[in-house]
């Protein structure tokens, strides 16, 4: 079993301050997945679980580059209308947890990852900030479909 949490609502103040936050669900999302890879049985699984985390490093360090080159102080009010709680999930791999709670959860996590990115892009105001946002969100449902064609195939397919 995947146990879900919910860490409460989170506002921002600043792209600095959402760019953070994005930092953080892909630190998050990373050790979820290395903690997947650990617990999947299946060979296929495993080895994409590993490949995924290291996608994630890959978004965190992309997301590092970016707050690093943007301005300092860049305030925004539009932000705080964000439901950021909806992005706030923690997931916990339960001793008991099979292939289908964690594909299930890796999907879900997935989906809510590209809706982060999609909101804040749909809020930001400046053209590259924009751009790595789009591509960080069609990233994630690319990572989403990974795991709904698994789902299919492995859990679907075998009943």
């Amino acid at each position: 079993m995947v146990r879900e949490g919910d860490a409460g609502k989170k506002n921002f103040s600043s792209v600095d301050d959402a760019i953070e936050f994005a930092i953080g669900q892909e630190i998050k999302a990373a050790n979820f997945y290395r903690e997947f890879a650990g617990k999947a049985t299946h060979p296929g699984v495993k080895k994409m679980c590993t490949e995924m985390a290291v996608e994630e490093d890959r978004h965190k360090e992309m997301l590092e580059k970016l707050k690093a080159g943007l301005p300092s102080g860049l305030a925004t009010d539009r932000v705080t209308d964000l439901k950021i709680s909806d992005y706030l999930r923690s997931f916990r791999i339960e001793p008991e947890a099979d292939q289908q709670d964690l594909l299930i959860a890796a999907m879900k996590s997935e989906a809510r990852a590209e809706q982060l990115y999609l909101d804040l892009a749909a809020i930001c105001t400046l053209p590259d900030v924009k751009e790595v946002l789009l591509r960080l969100a069609a990233e994630e449902g690319g990572h989403k479909d990974v795991f709904e064609k698994e789902y299919d195939d492995n859990i679907l397919g075998s009943n």
